[in-house]
């Protein structure tokens, strides 16, 4: 075919009919550009197919997450009302969902906060179940927060320079994931 082609050009050269050879020229580039056009679009159809596919996978995924998070939004939410009512969680406790978790990261159940020695420094996990800020002597802020990881229940003091540092960490019903020094004096 291209030998087709370059004998019709050296015919027409050769002949001095450069009318018919500009003719001929034109009309090649026009059928390289039409083919370049054709790919193009070609490709931009198949960018637009991926496009929609990867749109549509998004989106499932996100009505999959979206479901997750409301059943657990639902039961958190089962919870709150549960405590408010009862003063108490009775169904289960919201860090039950992580006690796997927790485990495998080495974290000291608050149960277990009378068996270590007094001045050792623990990871612990825990709910903020209730928060109360005073104001000490010096006139800085503290807070005492009550605790539980589910199964005990502690007062926990934040002194002034921690409260000053870690403050807007502590929320009603947050967890909380923090190194404690005990003390059981």
């Amino acid at each position: 075919m291209l030998r087709f082609f370059s004998g019709m050009r050296n015919d027409l050269l050769n002949t001095g009919r450069l009318r018919k050879y500009l003719t001929y020229a034109l009309g090649e580039i026009i059928l390289v550009m039409i083919g370049i056009l054709l790919a193009l679009q070609v490709n931009n159809w198949n960018e637009a197919r991926k496009n929609k596919t990867a749109e549509l996978k998004a989106l499932k995924d996100l009505r999959k997450e979206f479901a997750g998070n409301q059943a657990t939004f639902q039961e958190h939410l089962h919870y709150k009302k549960e405590k408010e009512l009862l003063g108490f969680y009775l169904s289960g406790h919201p860090m039950d969902e992580y006690r796997e978790t927790l485990s495998q990261i080495d974290v000291t159940p608050l149960e277990n906060l009378k068996e270590i020695k007094h001045g050792s420094a623990i990871k612990a996990a825990f709910i903020i179940e209730s928060l109360s800020t005073k104001i000490s002597k010096t006139q800085k802020k503290f807070a005492i927060l009550a605790v539980s990881d589910g199964v005990e229940r502690y007062e926990l003091p934040i002194w002034p320079n921690q409260y000053e540092e870690k403050g807007h960490l502590l929320l009603e019903n947050a967890l909380i994931l923090a190194v404690l020094v005990v003390n059981n004096e």
